[in-house]
């Protein structure tokens, strides 16, 4: 970085697998990696990587004023893949659903514009992570979590990741058929409104979209059992909360969405 203007990244990956930062043991005195006053915390092209136990604050445009060069800047942790059939694996947060989540595997995400952004074909697992603190000063401006592209991948975005005063919690996009998109365990407390509002989902907790309208396949009672996206056990709100968000969940165009057993 030079005066007047933030780094690009902390860190940079590029055609690389198997990559951890930061630690996913249990030992609690090992500290966290901290990444500040930049324009991306991680950037990932055609990376697989993990990330564990790693604070995000303050990742955000240039200060100087220069053009962004696109509208993911200000992600704390941004990631690419291309759609060449390999069969890449990003994991966020802790190591294993079936386990208990250490509190050394959580990643903290405050003061920036994205917490996570994952463009394109990669598996993906998000669990035990926290996107805001409680104080608004502090909150995501835009997403917590933004997918677009998977396809035909597993993502999970699971296991009780906790986001406060959230414009947007998860909005995912381009979800397959045949692919598997799993939304669950997790907890939105308030929303942050700020009138007037601008726009269509502010305030909202879960959007799953695609573009088009999916045309049931031939013989469709063979993807009877088929469900590529499923949100279940969801907490959105809070009881007695000062800040409800104006819409839950959105689902639009979708083959075969199951939403079940969330508490709204």
């Amino acid at each position: 970085p030079y005066t007047g203007s933030y780094k690009l990244a902390g860190i940079r990956l590029r055609d690389v697998e198997r990559v951890v930062i930061g630690d996913s043991s249990m030992h609690s005195n090992i500290s966290a990696n901290t990444f500040s006053d930049a324009s991306y915390g991680i950037m990932a092209y055609n990376a697989g990587f993990e990330c564990y136990n790693n604070t995000f604050s303050n990742i955000n445009y240039d200060v100087d004023g220069a053009s962004v060069e696109e509208k993911h800047k200000g992600s704390c942790i941004y990631s690419y893949s291309e759609s060449d059939y390999n069969d890449r694996k990003t994991i966020i947060g802790s190591k294993n659903f079936n386990s208990g989540a250490p509190a050394s595997h959580k990643n903290i995400f405050t003061l920036s514009v994205n917490g996570i952004v994952s463009v394109g074909e990669m598996n993906l697992k998000v669990f035990n992570n926290e996107f805001g603190n409680g104080n608004t000063n502090d909150r995501i401006l835009n997403y917590g979590i933004w997918t677009f592209g998977t396809k035909n991948k597993e993502v999970f975005i699971s296991r009780e990741n906790k986001f406060y005063d959230y414009n947007v919690g998860i909005r995912a996009n381009e979800i397959y058929r045949d692919g598997a998109f799993n939304i669950a365990d997790n907890k939105f407390y308030n929303a942050f409104l700020n009138p007037p509002l601008l726009g269509r989902f502010e305030g909202t907790a879960i959007i799953a979209t695609n573009r088009f309208t999916p045309t049931p396949p031939i013989g469709e009672l063979a993807f009877a059992d088929v469900h590529p996206l499923q949100i279940l056990k969801n907490t959105i709100g809070e009881d007695n909360g000062n800040s409800e968000p104006r819409l839950g969940i959105v689902v639009g165009s979708i083959f075969r969405p199951v939403i079940q057993e969330n508490k709204i």
